[in-house]
């Protein structure tokens, strides 16, 4: 599999780019923004370097290849995920939400995002607290299935995790298993379409950046219709004002905020 970092010519947003690489059959991975830059990695899957169109491409002005080092995931996680011990991540709900009699979810070293030692991560998990009980959640972009998994956990009627990434997929199912839960919760690439028009409300879960929030959720338009909620965070404070715009495009009202170490979690009503 060959991936490469495409550089966004200036006029164009991450978004128009993440969208034309896809139509153009490569697969998105994430974005990037720096000042005066912007990129998105993506892979050309089973595309060979000579058959794709690089020079149709309107919105990159140029591209590199990257090559990947293996990862060990275990120092990775050893080192910066939380209460890492015996082979695994450990996340004390009952402490993390002052919660009760709630089990300790467990997490293998894996490429999904989602270590706990991200703020981000966190706070969605506050904010899940007695609000995913009973609910249908879509979780979207899954990464190693912690907040599929808490949700479970909470009382979540059904749950669906989703992630462009099919090694975060594997990560996340292994994980499901690790952690012997029952009840109704799924994995996978592409979200359910099918079962999800079954329901009459969809509590939406994302802890991402911003672009790729308008990416993913422009994706998921057979969902859009659906009313529910949605627990945000991946936003910077300073990024607050610009997310919020972007939210009441989508027609969400804000109901509630919270923050931790300058991320938001941010609390939604979708119509």
């Amino acid at each position: 599999m060959i991936t490469y970092r495409f550089f966004i010519r200036p006029q164009f947003s991450s978004e128009q780019a993440w969208e034309e690489l896809e139509n153009f059959g490569a697969q998105p991975l994430y974005s990037e923004e720096t000042e005066g830059s912007k990129e998105v990695v993506a892979s050309l899957g089973d595309i060979s370097f000579s058959d794709f169109p690089f020079t149709s491409l309107q919105t990159i002005g140029a591209f590199a290849p990257i090559h990947f080092s293996p990862i060990d995931w275990e120092s990775q996680w050893s080192a910066h995920g939380l209460d890492y011990r015996d082979g695994c991540v450990h996340l004390d709900l009952n402490q993390l939400i002052d919660a009760q009699n709630l089990p300790v979810i467990k997490l293998k070293p894996g490429p999904g995002f989602g270590d706990l030692s991200h703020a981000s991560t966190r706070i969605v998990l506050r904010l899940m607290k007695d609000r995913v009980h009973g609910q249908a959640i879509l979780d979207v972009g899954s990464g190693s299935g912690v907040l599929s998994l808490a949700a479970a956990i909470m009382g979540a009627k059904i749950v669906w995790g989703i992630d462009i990434d099919p090694e975060a997929v594997e990560h996340a199912k292994e994980n499901l298993l690790l952690n012997e839960l029952e009840g109704d919760i799924t994995f996978s690439i592409e979200p359910p379409t099918h079962v999800l028009q079954q329901q009459q409300n969809i509590l939406v879960l994302m802890n991402m950046i911003a672009s790729e929030q308008a990416v993913a959720w422009k994706s998921l338009k057979s969902v859009h219709h659906l009313p529910g909620e949605a627990l945000i965070s991946g936003i910077l404070q300073e990024e607050r004002e610009l997310y919020l715009q972007q939210a009441l495009r989508w027609g969400w009202t804000l109901l509630d905020e919270i923050e931790e170490e300058g991320w938001l979690g941010l609390h939604f009503l979708r119509k």
